[in-house]
């Protein structure tokens, strides 16, 4: 059976392209930030144990700020660089993508919203 292209022109792959890079970008960026920094602090040596008999709160403050600044700050941050340089070129297939995105991010901020709510609830406040 010979080998059928999976775009039947070129134009519908360059749109589908622009699509998927849109949409793919700040989602790669935002949360390999994430991973990266949690990646980080998990392989440093003696870190666990330094961190646990640390009393300073900066600290602490400073990793949950790095930690959650890729999919809480990152991630929106460059769908609307996306949606404003979509908007220079005009092409509305990186518009299109990067809404999609922006949808997710939505999505995914009532996810995290629901679950601190979930846990206050059966915690009684003190779960977190």
């Amino acid at each position: 059976m010979k080998n059928m292209p999976i775009f039947i022109n070129k134009e519908v792959k360059d749109k589908t392209k622009k699509f998927w890079f849109g949409l793919g970008v700040p989602i790669v960026i935002g949360f390999g930030w994430t991973f990266v920094v949690v990646g980080f602090i998990v392989n440093l040596p003696n870190f666990g144990e330094w961190l646990a008999n640390n009393e300073n709160i900066l600290v602490d403050l400073f990793l949950v700020i790095m930690i959650n600044l890729g999919h809480l700050v990152i991630w929106p941050l460059l769908v609307w660089w996306l949606m404003s340089r979509a908007n220079t070129i005009d092409d509305l297939y990186y518009k299109k993508g990067a809404w999609m995105s922006m949808k997710l991010y939505i999505a995914w901020m009532a996810i995290i919203v629901v679950y601190v709510i979930i846990i206050l609830i059966f915690t009684g406040g003190r779960g977190m």
